[in-house]
């Protein structure tokens, strides 16, 4: 019988041991097949993608806080900085449309996903709206609209989330992209007529004296946004770093910011008599300088800690985008734009604050779908 009980034990003993080998065995591998799922990511991951992604929100703070008519300096930076919204299509169409194939769901999901945030962030200023009424005892029947009116208002630039116009034109982008990837093929052709349109137009604007565009909400300005959304597609599928020196691709650059900021400044107050940098997108001048700008940061050969720096602050972009508008609001209470050195106090502290506040969100698992596409 003891040697029954014995027996029983060393079997038992044995098969717990070789399940938790198994389970250790098991374990490993999976742990290192996603390591090495992280890694193969890391690696296709194109970091200088990336950069310019960043360089545009960047931008994109500078154009709404910098004051171009405060000083020629200004002026300068914030016609720099034009070049943000486009970047932002180029840098979507670079991606998008040099996959291998999508899926019939996929524009759908991605719809789905942006529509979600716009309605997080409605749902978000209602509450807000709402609970500001209660303090001021001013309660009535305009806050039962509040959600809708502000949700299909963001999208078609109106009231507090007017910069989620971006997202109705990224919505209508999502829907005809399954179009532009079966004519793919065509894409050259499809960028010849939308850039055709948009130069005409802005020809136009020039001869009557007032920009077209101001007569349609940047949401549906689409023949800008599939011109730059193809134009990110085609440099994507034709990009060669060794084709032309890093050096050739920095001089073209540098020529062409200087020769934008000329050009917009002396078409804007000589033919448009409208200084704002989205008047010019469609300009062909425009075009060639996007193309220098994707060009030479494409280029770039960057080191491991650049790629680091690149990889954390990434993510964020997004999020800096949808939320500096509303901490423009905020910091401009405390800061009084007057000078340029004020100019750049407002610019850095709108652009640090929406950074940290996006950083923070991120961490906070239901938080950071307000800040995630």
């Amino acid at each position: 019988m003891n040697n029954n009980i014995l027996a029983s034990k060393q079997a038992s003993k044995q098969a717990s041991k070789q399940a938790s080998k198994q389970a250790s065995k098991q374990a490993s591998k999976q742990a290192s097949k996603q390591a090495s799922k992280q890694a193969s990511k890391q690696a296709s991951r194109n970091y200088n993608l990336d950069l310019i992604k960043i360089l545009a929100c960047i931008a994109v703070v500078g154009l709404h806080t910098l004051h171009k008519d405060i000083s020629i300096v200004n002026q300068s930076l914030y016609y720099i900085c034009g070049f943000a919204v486009p970047a932002f299509f180029m840098s979507t169409g670079y991606v998008l449309l040099n996959r291998d194939g999508v899926h019939n769901n996929y524009s759908w999901n991605k719809i789905k996903k942006i529509l979600h945030v716009v309605f997080l962030w409605s749902l978000l200023i209602s509450i807000s709206y709402l609970f500001w009424r209660v303090i001021k005892n001013e309660l009535n029947l305009q806050v039962l609209i509040v959600l809708p009116k502000t949700f299909f208002g963001g999208l078609i630039q109106r009231g507090y989330l007017w910069h989620f116009w971006y997202m109705g034109a990224l919505i209508i982008i999502y829907a005809i992209y399954p179009l532009l990837m079966r004519y793919r093929k065509r894409l050259t052709l499809i960028w010849i007529i939308s850039a055709f349109v948009g130069v005409l137009i802005q020809i136009t604007s020039y001869i009557v004296g007032i920009p077209v565009q101001r007569y349609i909400i940047q949401t549906f300005r689409l023949w800008s946004w599939i011109q730059y959304f193809v134009l990110g597609g085609l440099i994507g599928s034709h990009n060669n770093k060794e084709k032309v020196s890093i050096w050739k691709r920095a001089v073209v650059c540098i020529l062409m910011n200087l020769s934008i900021v000329v050009y917009q400044n002396v078409m804007g107050k000589t033919f448009l008599h409208n200084s704002y940098a989205e008047y010019f997108y469609d300009s062909a001048l425009t075009i060639i300088w996007l193309i220098s700008i994707f060009y030479f940061i494409l280029g770039l050969t960057l080191d491991t800690n650049v790629k680091s720096l690149i990889q954390n602050i990434a993510p964020i972009t997004m999020g800096v985008y949808l939320t500096h508008p509303l901490v423009m609001r905020v910091v401009q209470h405390f800061v009084f734009v007057d000078s340029l050195g004020m100019s750049f106090v407002y610019f850095f502290a709108v652009l640090i604050i929406s950074s940290i506040c996006v950083f923070a969100m991120r961490k906070i698992p239901f938080v950071k779908r307000l800040v995630e596409l």
